[in-house]
């Protein structure tokens, strides 16, 4: 994934937060899953971010997760912390 400095990330972070909110709220996967896997990894790690900072809220329905961006960073009384779980295609673990 690499290393990035607070400002890189922040950037990057950004960059996604706006890409989520012009999409309106979308399928988890289908944002997550663009490019080759380590692109996959950084976005699921950035969703997980703006999910445990307020930055955007998930829902499930039926088994399938939506993402939805909200305007402005969301205060949540307490911490909360959103784990990903991803599996490079081939791989046996």
């Amino acid at each position: 994934m690499g290393i990035l400095s607070k400002a890189g990330f922040l950037k990057d972070l950004g960059e996604l937060w706006e890409e989520l909110r012009r999409g309106g709220q979308q399928d988890y996967w289908s944002f997550v899953r663009r490019g080759d896997f380590r692109e996959v990894v950084k976005r699921a790690y950035g969703v997980s971010f703006m999910l445990s900072y307020g930055y955007a809220e998930a829902s499930e329905e039926n088994g399938r997760w939506s993402l939805r961006a909200n305007e402005e960073r969301k205060s949540r009384g307490e911490s909360v912390s959103v784990a990903i779980s991803l599996q490079k295609e081939g791989s046996d673990g």
